[in-house]
């Protein structure tokens, strides 16, 4: 029974109802048939209200992934960033180094030159 449906009403057989039935039937015939679109909606209807859940964890999943790929997208841009700003800065050195080491030969050549005059 399900909650907030109405008690189910008891079929009353009299004893009239009864003597009319054919030899070998049972009061149960009388019984008023029961409502098969009822059921039958109502299990569509819990079948298709079953699915959502499904539906939803599927949604949820999906995002769940396209999350977990935009971090690891966003993580290897900050990866090359950091590596191309070490690069730069190796070289910018390597650059300051051989502009010293320049100036530092000019500067040689320029006493070995006053030295012989």
């Amino acid at each position: 029974m399900r909650p907030g449906a109405p008690p189910p009403t008891p079929t009353v057989v009299t004893s009239q109802a009864v003597s009319e039935l054919p030899i070998g039937a049972t009061a149960s015939a009388l019984a008023p048939p029961k409502s098969r679109s009822s059921r039958r909606s109502h299990g569509t209807r819990c079948s298709r209200y079953s699915s959502r859940p499904s539906v939803a964890m599927e949604v949820l999943d999906f995002t769940s992934k396209v999350t977990d790929n935009l971090l690891k997208v966003a993580e290897s841009f900050r990866i090359d960033a950091v590596n191309r700003e070490e690069a730069q800065k190796n070289e910018a050195l390597a650059r300051e180094q051989c502009q010293r080491q320049y100036a530092e030969r000019q500067r040689l050549q320029a006493e070995e030159k006053e030295k012989i005059l």
